[in-house]
């Protein structure tokens, strides 16, 4: 995921325990209201049946604002997946993170209590980065029971409809640790809830491919693709960050599809991840993919910040990528050319055929927030249609490898 680190603060000891505490279902006296136990997770027969297909968003805690919540579609959505609480070597979650803090906040419940009333789901991703890190957690089998404990009593104390596990940088020898995991955190949350919401976020190269298709067959309900950062701030030759095919070959949308099908991912159980944001470069001239120039280094910027970033120096050039799909926008600021690579409505369309396409579960979107202009969500509701008879309005699910209920699309 592209964002911000996790900060560690506060009186460690006490906040540790009045937070135990309040997991473990304890009724506190004073501290935050929505530390209590949620009215709990959606019904099946609660959950809403406008879209055809998954439609998720993940809510990073620094876009869990009253402006984000302002323009939040739950019309548009079906899944919205509050990012993200991190665990320790241990397997405790850091309950002093931001991550934690936004989702146990009255904004974060204020969400919950509205998703829920649209019959959408919200579930709470679980994050790690770090290779190192990453390796020791998953050789550890008591750190992994203690993750799938904490992790299943938050879940219950927030009322939520299910967890994403997203797990970045590991080895292969980690695999089966992090297949382990995955699925006992799935089988422990449907124990208490036949219908939780479980998926992984997945990366889109070949150790991505494996993990998803190990967790999947674990259990675990979908496999999010992350189908963006194709390209990082230090790529030599600039273009979109989600290509939708790539000149010469290497991994674009469309590969990493065809990878995780010859990998054996089923891909009826994966949502794509698109990205609603894009990046800029420095670089050496103003043509199509142009290399970006030594010594500098890329910049993101949300599509809700396209309007100020256009108004910037002098527009040299504003045209479309058709193969990769994306628009392309050539600024001279200073002496120097930008290129800026990004979507709009129309190059997402194709990449969001993908979906039926390729048969696939859904949709995502990294992240809720970096975009609100009401035309994405027209565009997601469009190519979804809205369900308009009795007949659409049972659920399509898909086959459940760990015996589990199986999961409304």
């Amino acid at each position: 995921m592209y964002g911000e680190g996790q900060s560690v603060t506060g009186v460690f000891m006490i906040r540790r325990l009045l937070l135990a505490l309040a997991v473990a279902g304890t009724t506190l006296v004073s501290g935050p209201a929505s530390v209590a136990a949620g009215s709990g997770p959606l019904s099946a027969d609660q959950l809403s049946q406008r879209l055809r297909g998954d439609v998720m968003g993940y809510l990073p805690y620094w876009e869990l604002t009253d402006a984000t919540v302002a323009a939040l579609d739950y019309h548009r959505l079906t899944t919205i997946a509050f990012f993200s609480v991190g665990f320790d070597a241990a397997g405790h979650l850091d309950r002093t993170g931001r991550g934690y803090q936004a989702l146990i906040s009255d904004r974060a419940g204020s969400v919950i209590e509205r998703a829920h009333a649209a019959g959408v789901r919200a579930i709470v991703s679980f994050s790690s980065f770090g290779s190192a890190r990453n390796d020791a957690f998953f050789s550890d089998q008591a750190a992994q029971a203690t993750f799938v404990d904490e992790a299943a009593a938050l879940v219950a104390s927030r009322g939520l409809d299910g967890a994403d596990l997203d797990v970045e940088q590991i080895s292969l020898f980690s695999l089966d640790g992090y297949a382990a995991t995955a699925g006992a955190l799935s089988a422990r949350l449907r124990s208490v809830n036949p219908i939780a919401y479980t998926t992984v976020a997945t990366n889109a190269n070949v150790v991505g491919a494996l993990m998803a298709a190990r967790a999947l067959a674990a259990g675990v309900g979908r496999a999010f693709l992350m189908g963006y950062d194709y390209r990082v701030a230090t790529s030599t030759a600039v273009g979109s960050v989600a290509p939708l095919i790539r000149a010469g070959g290497g991994l674009s949308l469309s590969a990493s599809l065809d990878l995780y099908a010859a990998l054996g991912v089923p891909l009826d159980r994966v949502i794509l991840g698109l990205p609603l944001y894009g990046r800029t470069w420095q670089t050496v001239d103003q043509s199509l993919a142009a290399n970006r120039v030594d010594g500098t280094s890329g910049t993101v910027f949300f599509f809700r910040d396209l309007a100020s970033l256009g108004a910037e120096g002098t527009i040299l050039a504003a045209d479309t990528d058709t193969l990769e799909s994306s628009v392309r926008l050539v600024r001279a600021v200073d002496g120097a050319i930008y290129q800026t690579y990004y979507d709009s409505p129309a190059t997402f369309t194709p990449k969001l055929a993908l979906v039926g396409g390729r048969g696939l579960a859904g949709v995502g979107f990294w992240a809720l927030g970096y975009e609100r202009d009401p035309a994405w969500w027209d565009l997601v509701g469009a190519t979804f249609g809205a369900l308009s008879s009795p007949a659409d309005t049972a659920p399509a699910t898909v086959a459940d490898p760990a015996g589990a209920a199986s999961q409304p699309r």
